[in-house]
């Protein structure tokens, strides 16, 4: 997990996963997310399913309007997290996300957004879990057009 520098407040998903913007947020996801990308450690965290999928995520900020997120490795088997110059499918669904009006992915595991106005942890992660969804729809389309 990457340790982000001057945060003030650190949330693990899985902190926030029974709030009412997660939970609905989560509602909206597969129940268990098909593997679309080859993945060394499978076995070590099994498949990536709604109910552990907050555990695999993690955000921080220091001021509710600049946000680190973090993703572990299981992530690598649902969307493509190193596009190798191909578009960044994440950082393009959390750029989509309301209210989010800069997004970076900064480190294989690491992203930063900014928001429009301050948002709480809830209502980020929600935004993030929605954004990986987009992501993971548009992987398999895209290897669905590939032939894979």
């Amino acid at each position: 997990m990457y340790e982000f520098r001057n945060a003030t407040a650190r949330y693990r998903g899985e902190q926030l996963e029974t709030t009412d913007a997660v939970a609905a947020a989560l509602d909206r996801t597969p129940q268990v997310w098909p593997a679309l990308f080859d993945w060394d450690d499978e076995d070590e965290f099994g498949a990536v399913t709604r109910d552990n999928l907050c555990g695999l995520l993690y955000l921080d900020t220091p001021d509710e309007m600049t946000w680190d997120l973090g993703i572990e490795e299981a992530i690598t088997s649902i969307v493509e997290v190193e596009p190798d110059g191909e578009d960044d499918l994440i950082e393009q669904a959390l750029a989509a996300q309301p209210e989010i009006v800069r997004a970076r992915h900064v480190d294989v595991d690491w992203f930063q957004v900014s928001t429009a106005r301050p948002l709480r942890a809830d209502e980020v992660l929600a935004r993030f879990i929605d954004a990986l969804a987009a992501a993971h729809h548009r992987s398999a389309q895209r290897d669905d057009d590939e032939g894979i």
